[in-house]
């Protein structure tokens, strides 16, 4: 599952990519009207939620690292955690998501990532994850 899709205003970009990797809810009405096999353009996607944001070409890169960045910041098994809870909601019922969010919140708030940004919000500094390092990675392509 792609992180925080990011399109370029230019027609007919990654749709394709995109609904493969980011199976939107409205997906299913999507393929029923065969929409989906018309040219859908950046604007129309960000407006049925296909993505987060839409950006100018040149501006496309430099976002999406901004993206990369800032989840890479997190504490890994967080964003595990979310990505599983938001895959499996979407294949099973209320119920079953409702178990399955209590699950993963349970478990998370019992780890030392959750202690430490605790400790963070406390201390009113930045938390520093174990499970998201620093890479030392500066944007350069």
């Amino acid at each position: 599952m792609a992180d925080g899709p990011v399109l370029v205003e230019r027609p007919g970009e990654g749709v394709a990519k995109l609904t493969l990797n980011n199976p939107p809810l409205n997906l299913v009405t999507l393929e029923m009207t065969e929409r989906l096999i018309e040219a859908i353009d950046a604007r129309e996607a960000e407006r049925l939620g296909l993505v987060n944001e839409v950006v100018a070409d040149e501006e496309a890169l430099p976002r999406a690292l901004d993206v990369a960045r800032s989840i890479s910041r997190q504490p890994k098994e967080a964003v595990a955690a979310i990505k599983r809870g938001v895959r499996e909601s979407l294949r099973s019922g209320r119920g079953d998501s409702v178990r399955l969010t209590l699950e993963l919140s349970d478990h998370l708030f019992r780890t030392e990532d959750c202690a430490e940004g605790i400790r963070a919000f406390l201390e009113k500094r930045e938390p520093r994850f174990e499970g998201a390092p620093d890479t030392g990675y500066e944007g350069k392509v």
